[in-house]
C-alpha cells in the first residue's frame, strides 16, 4: 500500500540561468540580427524499415533583401548517430525578404535500433549576426506503428516511487484505439483503467486518458472512490513504444480529499 499522500496544491517552480558563452543580442541596434531555433533538442522519427524527415527551423530577428547562407557542421565528438542513418545538407538558407530558413534532415532505418544523437552547429561570416545558440541536438529515433490489438496481453509492471512490481493485463476496450488495463497500482486485479492511443496517427507515441471521473480505479478504505487522473500539468506525458512493446504511464490517483503522489508505471509486455 502506498504511504505517501498529499493534497492538491499549486506549486511554483523557479529555474536559474547561468551566463551564456555566446554574444548577447541587446535588441537596440537596427543592424544587429539575432538568430535562434524553436528549441534546443529535436527528434528525427524514422519509421521502422523505412524513412523519416525533420525540419529544423532557423529564425532571424530581421529580414534581408538577399539570401543568407549558413554553414552546417556535424560535431563528431558530440554525435554517435551512424552516418548511414541520416543525410543532412552542408548549408541552410534564409531566403531574401524572409526571417526563417529550414534545414531538412532525412533519416533512414539502416540498422537503426536504439536512439542515437546527432549534434550540428551553424556558422556565418556575416557581421552583426548573433546566435542565441548555434547548436542543435537531434535525437534519431526508430518508430513503429501503434496497433491497439498488438498491445493486448500480460505485462510486467514496475511502479515508482517504490519500486513495486506486479502483473497487469491489457484488454481491448470499446473504442478501436482504447486499451483497458487491469490491476494498475496493484490494488484490485479486476480494476479497469482505460488509456487511448491516437486513432488518427499510428506513429504518435502520446497516450491520453479519459476524464478522471470516468476512470474509476478502486474504493480506498479511508478516502472512498479513487480514480486515475492525469490532469496535473507537471506530470510527464504517458507514452507507448511499439518497437519494444513498452507502455509508460504517469498519473496521480485522485480521491475526494486530494491526490496521492505522482506515480510512474512502466509496463513491459511478456
Amino acid at each position: 500500500m502506498k504511504t505517501i499522500f498529499k493534497l492538491l496544491i499549486a506549486s511554483v517552480f523557479f529555474v536559474s540561468c547561468g551566463e551564456a558563452d555566446t554574444a548577447v543580442y541587446d535588441g537596440t541596434s537596427d543592424n544587429q540580427t539575432l538568430l535562434s531555433f524553436s528549441k534546443a533538442v529535436y527528434t528525427l522519427p524514422v519509421v521502422v524499415d523505412s524513412e523519416g524527415d525533420l525540419d529544423v527551423v532557423l529564425y532571424s530577428s530581421t529580414k534581408s533583401d538577399v539570401d543568407r547562407v549558413f554553414n552546417v557542421t556535424v560535431v563528431a565528438e558530440e554525435s554517435n548517430a551512424d552516418p548511414a542513418t541520416y543525410t543532412i545538407p552542408s548549408t541552410v538558407t534564409i531566403p531574401a525578404n524572409t526571417n526563417q530558413g529550414i534545414l531538412k534532415v532525412h533519416g533512414i532505418d539502416n540498422g537503426l535500433e536504439e536512439t542515437t544523437v546527432l549534434t550540428v552547429t551553424f556558422a556565418t561570416n556575416a557581421e552583426n549576426q548573433v546566435f542565441d545558440s548555434n547548436k542543435a541536438i537531434i535525437n534519431v529515433t526508430q518508430i513503429c506503428p501503434i496497433i491497439r490489438d498488438e498491445f493486448v496481453g500480460t505485462y510486467d509492471a514496475i511502479e515508482t516511487p517504490g519500486p513495486y512490481s506486479y502483473t497487469v493485463v491489457g484488454e481491448p476496450g470499446d473504442q478501436p484505439n482504447e486499451l483497458v488495463l487491469r490491476n494498475i497500482w496493484d490494488v484490485d486485479p479486476n480494476s479497469t483503467t482505460s488509456i487511448f492511443f491516437n486513432g488518427d496517427d499510428p506513429y504518435d507515441s502520446i497516450i491520453t486518458y479519459p476524464f478522471y471521473l470516468d476512470n474509476f480505479l478502486y474504493v480506498n478504505g479511508q478516502y472512498g472512490n479513487a480514480y486515475v487522473d492525469d490532469s496535473d500539468s507537471a506530470l510527464e506525458d504517458s507514452t507507448v513504444d511499439a518497437c519494444v512493446d513498452v507502455i509508460t504511464l504517469n498519473f496521480r490517483v485522485r480521491v475526494s480529499a486530494g491526490s496521492f503522489g505522482a506515480s510512474k508505471v512502466v509496463l513491459t509486455k511478456q
